[in-house]
């Protein structure tokens, strides 16, 4: 999908919605199957990948569940009486073990170790001093070190290397940035992929600034200094951030800035160099309505980032998705999603009515239908100054079984869609079947190996008189499994008008 640009490129999808964009084509998205619920709206979800152990948490209260949880059972709260669910968490390996550090800002600090959960405070078991934890609302780890940040402030604080508690050093920074604001994340940039000598740590407020320094102890000044101070643009919320090889991310009412522009580029530029720039307006229009705490994130099981905007009111929202390896965008609608986060290898999203819920499976979309809509560019069919007739339209698909879907034509750059399509549907196997002495031979496909496919096209009668054109393809899913497709290619025939003398 790219609509930073004309809409008669030829090129590309203008409306790409619930379709995956892959090198091979676009298929269907798949939908998503409730495993568990939790008493009131999913605020976070986040895991302990030591012990693959999951966790939801609504405002009040902490769940835990883990990838084989299925069936849509309540869950029983780990942690309850809570305030605030919308925790930062980071895990720490030491000695003692592997521990996640959560925060949000209004509770003590949580610690979990795999299987037991500590309070954290000034005192006891895992104590941190030096400042409360309850004030605490985001934190990672840089060389050995966790960091948090302090509500509302431009202070932040560390801890020693390797530790998980004692006291907390605090590191002043109200004198860095020249934009005021307040500290609102934090984390680790590396020049590649990796951890290393060469990572930097870096401070983001929400004026939209970033400071980086090098180094690995703040209260050494031979050991720590400052790189520089950049904008970056106002960030989307206190999970806006993720790492994408070395690089970071931020979604920002510019865009998804990389900070590898932020510190090569003028502010200026920076909406140039962004990862959204082919859905620029898109973006900008969701950014200017929807002013909450976004999520931006991946999956990285099939090469997903995705950019989830929330905000105060029960609007469901338009799922911005990008294919990594491509650089493709398209759009999920439908999912009421209040989180999204990848747990062990599965995407899983939580919503309002407090449903938990793993995402890409099956073709229905909690046991409901959803569509599969895109529209092409328009096309000048080689000669933008001559009025065509078009008479005839194929798709052609490389499917795994008998499909249905609408396929219309759209021309001079209007914006109807053309009838709604039929159910299309697949077996619950996913697989196709052709019965022996009955399936015709050379036609029917083949019952072979998943990898197995077969082509279908088929030319259709359409009418249309014009210069530009637009095919619009949908397509319906409402099966128990994925509707198994890929859209390869879409042909129009057509006769150019000519000079009448």
């Amino acid at each position: 999908m790219i609509t930073n640009t004309t809409l008669a490129t030829g090129q590309s999808a203008l409306m790409l919605e619930n379709f995956w964009p892959t090198p091979q084509g676009i298929e269907p998205r798949a939908g998503y199957v409730e495993v568990a619920t939790v008493s009131g709206r999913v605020v976070s979800l986040f895991e302990h990948r030591a012990s693959a152990t999951f966790f939801a948490a609504t405002a009040g209260a902490i769940y835990p569940f883990t990838a084989v949880t299925s069936g849509g059972g309540a869950l029983v709260a780990d942690q309850s009486g809570l305030t605030n669910g919308n925790w930062s968490t980071y895990e720490v390996q030491n000695s003692g073990g592997n521990f996640l550090l959560c925060v949000n800002g209004a509770d003590n600090m949580r610690r979990f170790d795999g299987s037991v959960w500590l309070t954290i405070t000034g005192t006891g078991t895992g104590a941190i001093t030096g400042v409360a934890t309850d004030a605490l609302n985001f934190v990672w780890g840089h060389r050995n070190r966790v960091f948090f940040i302090q509500n509302n402030s431009t202070s932040a604080w560390y801890l020693a290397t390797n530790a998980v508690g004692g006291t907390a050093t605090e590191l002043p920074l109200a004198g860095v940035f020249r934009k005021g604001g307040k500290l609102l994340m934090g984390g680790t940039w590396s020049s590649d992929s990796g951890a290393g000598m060469d990572d930097r740590c870096f401070f983001v407020t929400d004026a939209g600034e970033v400071a980086i320094y090098t180094g690995a102890d703040p209260g050494d000044t031979n050991n720590w200094s400052l790189v520089g101070v950049y904008e970056v643009g106002i960030p989307l919320g206190r999970k806006s951030m993720i790492y994408v090889g070395g690089d970071v991310l931020f979604a920002t009412k510019r865009g998804i800035i990389p900070l590898s522009a932020v510190v090569q580029k003028d502010p200026s530029e920076l909406a140039a160099s962004a990862v959204s720039a082919p859905i620029q307006p898109d973006w900008n229009e969701a950014a200017l309505r929807i002013a909450g705490d976004w999520r931006l994130g991946k999956w990285t099981t099939i090469g997903m980032v995705f950019a989830l905007p929330l905000g105060a009111s029960s609007y469901v929202p338009n799922i911005f998705v990008a294919n990594a390896e491509s650089g493709s965008w398209s759009m999920i609608t439908g999912w009421d999603a209040t989180d999204m986060a990848q747990l062990g290898d599965w995407l899983y999203l939580g919503t309002a009515s407090g449903q938990v819920c793993r995402a890409w499976t099956g073709g229905q979309d909690d046991g409901m239908p959803y569509i599969c809509r895109c529209k092409l560019a328009f096309d000048h069919l080689s000669d933008a100054a001559t009025t065509k007739s078009v008479s005839v339209i194929q798709a052609v698909w490389k499917t795994r079984a008998p499909l249905s879907y609408s396929l219309a034509l759209t021309r001079d750059y209007g914006n109807s869609w053309g009838p709604a399509p039929e159910t299309a549907t697949q077996p619950d196997d996913g697989s196709v079947s052709s019965e022996w002495d009955v399936a015709v031979w050379d036609v029917s496909p083949w019952a072979a190996d998943a990898g197995s496919y077969f082509i279908t096209s088929g030319w259709r009668g359409v009418t249309g008189v014009g210069f530009a054109f637009a095919p619009t393809i949908q397509l319906m899913c409402d099966s128990v499994a994925r509707v198994n497709c890929q859209l390869q290619r879409v042909d129009v025939g057509f006769v150019s008008g000519g000079v009448v003398t």
